[in-house]
């Protein structure tokens, strides 16, 4: 009996040891807008920011090494529903090793052009009607060369004195010789007011491919930022974009604004050389912190090429948790 009574307090012992090493972090975003995109005359309640709940956590499992993981599903908050029909853990679902060498992760991960060039080069990243698919999301990704997340990758971080550097293979889920396995690369440096980022995606197709350059200094009362973007679609149309952008601290909230241009000519064709598709936004935007966690907001966006309905607005309030 007592040898039993000693093993179960050992046992407790460990568990709150196990316990003690390990964290799970609960975190999400809940937004809702009035809003009308670029392209399009419907307007209602929207979440342009992108509403998600998510879970991440580590584990240490001693000699500098750490098991960690993170699942993130994106929800409509106009409707409740999931924000994808196909797969719940949608925005992101990897689980990995870290050790002071670097971080390996397997699973549904963005790309690293995406991660340390695209997403910093745009204000609003691909929130908002200024950043979704109509807006700037098509410049910085040349209208989808870069898909943002790859399924069935492993990824490479590695951090070091400013130094941040990330490289993505993942598996192509098909036989057909027309598709390969999708790969990217990308650097960054941070140093104080300075940010330089270069970034390199192949996907799965054999031609297309997209490169791109971002750098930005931070002046205090204003940041400023440029981008440039150059590669080839799938049918080996040309793609090209750049984009100019400034953020300043105004009044409690934060100031945003951008202009750009995307230009894709047809490739292998007969009419090679003649513009194919075209987009030339600007976008104007004012964020509001009422705390760290909750802000209110308004934005505007123009693409004066686009013959549907050229400019995009919404007006709304965002909650972190």
């Amino acid at each position: 009996m007592k040898k039993s009574v000693i093993a179960l307090a050992v046992l407790g012992t460990v568990a709150g040891v196990a316990s003690a090493q390990s964290s799970v972090t609960i975190y999400g975003r809940v937004d809702g807008a009035y809003s009308k995109s670029i392209g399009t005359k419907v307007r209602g309640i929207n979440d342009t920011q992108q509403s998600r709940l998510g879970f991440k956590g580590t584990e240490d499992l001693g000699g500098g090494l750490k098991a960690v993981f993170n699942l993130e599903s994106g929800l409509s908050t106009d409707t409740g529903a999931s924000a994808s029909s196909s797969s719940f853990w949608n925005r992101r679902a990897v689980v990995g090793l870290e050790t002071g060498f670097g971080r390996v992760l397997l699973g549904r991960e963005y790309t690293p052009a995406y991660t340390l060039v695209e997403s910093v080069a745009s204000p609003w990243g691909t929130d908002t009607v200024a950043g979704n698919t109509t807006g700037l999301r098509k410049l910085i990704t040349g209208a989808e060369i870069d898909p943002i997340r790859n399924d069935n990758s492993v990824n490479y971080y590695f951090s070091s004195s400013g130094f941040t550097g990330s490289a993505q293979w993942a598996a192509k889920e098909t036989t057909a010789n027309t598709v390969k396995n999708p790969f990217g690369f990308a650097a960054s440096y941070a140093a104080g007011p300075v940010y330089v980022g270069l970034g390199y995606t192949n996907p799965s197709d054999r031609d297309d491919h997209w490169t791109t350059l971002y750098a930005a200094y931070d002046f205090g009362i204003v940041k400023l930022g440029g981008f440039f973007g150059t590669g080839r679609q799938a049918d080996e149309d040309k793609a090209r974009s750049w984009l100019l952008a400034a953020t300043a601290p105004i009044g409690g909230g934060e100031l945003r604004v951008s202009y750009g241009q995307f230009k894709e000519k047809w490739g292998t064709t007969a009419a090679e050389g003649n513009v194919r598709s075209e987009a030339k936004i600007t976008a104007l935007g004012y964020h509001y912190f009422l705390s760290k966690r909750t802000r209110i907001y308004v934005d505007v966006a123009n693409d004066s090429k686009n013959t549907v309905s050229k400019t995009g607005y919404d007006f709304g309030v965002r909650h972190d948790f």
